[in-house]
């Protein structure tokens, strides 16, 4: 059986001067947009250098399939799981297999989700949370433990609220109810 799909890698380069979120997202959305979806990232060149590279694959022309793909990072290393896993997939999110970025403390993946998710919530809770600034953790003795209390206890209001009014209620109005209790 023949494969329906071409296969190309892409080695993004982010631009300097941006939020890592729009960055990620002028890097890797032309890509997406152009209905390829990457299947794996790893890392590209030498040690010390932090180019990326990603594999991907879209359907050759008239095979059905996604138009285009959107996609995301999201620092994984401070949330609680499973609870920030099935919240991400409940925004339609999928995990990219790979390490996108890590130092130190800081492990990001890259997400993929479809079209048909564009322009609706994405389920990042801690760019509602930036508003706020560092203050709900920074002088905490364990930042790390703070951040991943907070999502969780974010994602039990999320849940309640859910369960309430019979239906997602959403990410903001989670964040907005756990920020107006405390």
């Amino acid at each position: 059986m023949e494969d329906d799909y071409e296969y190309r890698y892409f080695y993004p380069q982010l631009p300097r001067g941006l939020s890592r979120k729009e960055a990620i997202r002028r890097a890797l959305q032309p890509i997406g947009d152009d209905a390829w979806e990457i299947t794996q990232v790893s890392h590209a060149g030498d040690p010390g250098d932090y180019g990326r590279r990603a594999f991907a694959r879209r359907p050759h022309y008239g095979t059905p399939g996604p138009s285009s793909w959107e996609y995301a990072e999201f620092d994984t290393y401070r949330m609680p799981h499973p609870n920030w896993d099935e919240h991400i997939a409940s925004r339609g999110w999928q995990k990219i297999p790979g390490v996108w970025y890590q130092y130190i403390d800081v492990v990001t993946y890259l997400y993929k989700r479809t079209d048909v998710w564009r322009g609706t919530d994405d389920g990042d809770i801690m760019e509602l949370l930036s508003d706020h600034g560092d203050r709900l953790w920074y002088h905490a003795e364990d930042p790390r433990e703070t951040v991943r209390r907070i999502v969780k206890e974010i994602l039990d209001a999320k849940w309640q609220l859910s369960v309430e009014a019979g239906y997602d209620v959403g990410t903001q109005r989670a964040v907005e109810s756990w920020l107006s209790s405390h």
